[in-house]
């Protein structure tokens, strides 16, 4: 197709045009016009399928400008305008433009209503993204404005695109009496291929999916169905439970070269149904991709993938690094465009499960240790995360104050009955207890071993640094060893801040001023 697309330098659609003009297919040509007067003059020497007017630059004047520019060229030629107001939809269709799509709109709807247009194309996708939510009664009055001057109600294929766009709108607010009455009113036959889509989509809307199947008990057994009737049968299926049927139907749309998300959706819930998990989350992750170009990614989409890709990690097959990699990179762009912390857990955990296959050791032992003292908030709320990191806690030699944190978050939630078993922890706590025993005795000899080895099992923890600290410097006091006093302060400065409300403050404070007192003399 050949379109003209007339806008303004400074309208703020332009470059939305172009993008959307851009992801047509190679066949397609594009000119832009960025004045009236450079779009007549196109016109005059040239032919165009479809001519597109960004209402941020155009009025009624416009459209009747090119109208008269020549009438049986133009005479041809879909018009899709674009208006900001929805009070206004109707008025640029009684001024003679075909189409009306009004902002925002989404990438490639504005190409799926001109091909409805130009080649009588049924529209697969869901054709109420086109439209802003309580546009239905204009819809639905623009129809019957359309229809009423037609001769015995015959009905093109952009009429029935305009049937499509209007009952989608009101069935995505419930309203299936209206649609009901729509499709009565119209007395179409009702072996009409868009009828019969219709009229099935109401079925199944109605908890009457055999009876949609019904509709097309002719053409199941026949094998000739447009990829719409296909993909509605599909849903039929998966309405009736038999996800094996709408895997089936589902491939073929694929096969048959349509590339929309809501397709891709539905074949991966009928492989995860049907047990295909590894092959649900490939097809999920292409679907969003498709919806990424579509800019129509929501969190719903997320939770499928996050649902399919945990059925996948705990399933039989062996996990692959690459697959685990693609999904903790969607669920990332997930959580930067959403910002919800159930988003950002399963990317935490993701990118965990990424690491662990890589068999970088060292890396996920700092990325569990970033985890447990950056993201506690994230832990708390977050029974899986918090499930796989335990889980690689028994696996792992682990830092014992890393596990210590950890032990006290899982506490904190329903996973308080689960005890980190490690030696590490054991070892410490001993080493701790006999190090306090013997400083308190005055063995100060045995209690600096102690003292020591407590501290390299969990140089994060305060507790431990206090006490080694306080050995070092009673050391000193008695020894006059300077080197255990440059030691105990180079431990001390390692800390970092201390806060006022933290239960160890007043110790820390005293064992800082010792410190400081003793290198002032």
């Amino acid at each position: 197709m050949k379109f003209l697309l007339i806008s303004h330098p400074k309208s703020i659609t332009l470059k939305d045009w172009k993008l959307i003009l851009a992801k047509s297919p190679a066949s397609d040509e594009y000119e832009v016009c960025l004045s009236l007067t450079d779009a007549i003059s196109h016109l005059q020497r040239d032919r165009f399928d479809a001519v597109i007017i960004d209402m941020g630059m155009s009025s009624y004047s416009t459209l009747k400008s090119l109208k008269m520019v020549n009438h049986i060229k133009f005479s041809q030629v879909t018009v899709v305008v674009t208006n900001d107001l929805v009070e206004s939809i109707s008025i640029p269709v009684d001024k003679q433009a075909d189409i009306v799509i009004p902002r925002p709109f989404k990438i490639n709807d504005a190409l799926l209503a001109l091909r409805a247009a130009k080649e009588n194309y049924v529209v697969t996708s869901d054709a109420r993204r086109m439209f802003l939510a309580g546009d239905s009664l204009s819809l639905q009055s623009m129809l019957h404005k359309r229809l009423s001057t037609k001769q015995n109600r015959q009905i093109s294929g952009l009429d029935k695109w305009f049937l499509q766009v209007t009952f989608e709108s009101l069935m995505s607010q419930g309203m299936k009496d209206k649609c009901k009455f729509l499709l009565s009113d119209l007395m179409m036959d009702r072996n009409d291929p868009t009828a019969k889509i219709l009229m099935a989509k109401l079925l199944i809307a109605d908890n009457r999916p055999s009876e949609a199947l019904m509709l097309y008990a002719d053409e199941i057994e026949g094998g000739s169905m447009s990829n719409a009737a296909l993909f509605v049968m599909s849903q039929a299926f998966m309405s009736i439970g038999d996800f094996s049927s709408a895997k089936s139907l589902t491939s073929t749309i694929i096969a048959n070269g349509v590339m929309e998300f809501d397709v891709f959706a539905s074949h991966a819930k009928s492989l995860f149904e049907c047990g295909e998990f590894k092959s649900s989350v490939e097809v999920e992750l292409d679907s969003m991709k498709l919806r990424l170009d579509c800019k129509e990614d929501d969190e719903e989409s997320y939770k499928r993938l996050i649902h399919y890709g945990n059925k996948y990690w705990v399933s039989n097959e062996a996990a692959s690094t690459t697959l685990v990699s693609k999904l903790a990179n969607a669920i990332g762009r997930g959580f930067r465009k959403h910002q919800k912390t159930w988003l950002k857990a399963a990317f935490l955990e993701y990118k965990l499960k990424e690491t662990a296959l890589r068999g970088d050791i060292q890396k996920l032992k700092l990325h569990i240790g970033s985890i447990v003292n950056k993201e506690r908030s994230v832990l708390l709320q977050n029974r899986y995360l918090m499930e796989y990191i335990l889980e690689l806690a028994g696996k792992l030699n682990l830092d014992s104050d890393c596990l210590i944190k950890l032990q006290n978050v899982a506490e904190m939630t329903e996973l308080s009955n689960v005890k980190i078993n490690s030696d590490a922890i054991k070892k410490a706590n001993e080493s701790y207890e006999k190090a306090k025993e013997l400083f308190e005795c005055g063995n100060l000899s045995e209690a600096e071993e102690a003292g020591r080895k407590a501290y390299m099992l969990r140089p994060n923890n305060l507790e431990s640094s206090l006490l080694f600290v306080n050995i070092l410097i009673e050391i000193h006091v008695n020894l006059g060893s300077g080197r255990l006093l440059n030691q105990a302060f180079t431990i001390l400065e390692s800390i970092g801040h201390v806060g006022d409300r933290h239960p160890l403050f007043s110790e820390y404070t005293k064992t800082k001023e010792k410190i400081e007192n003793l290198t002032l003399s």
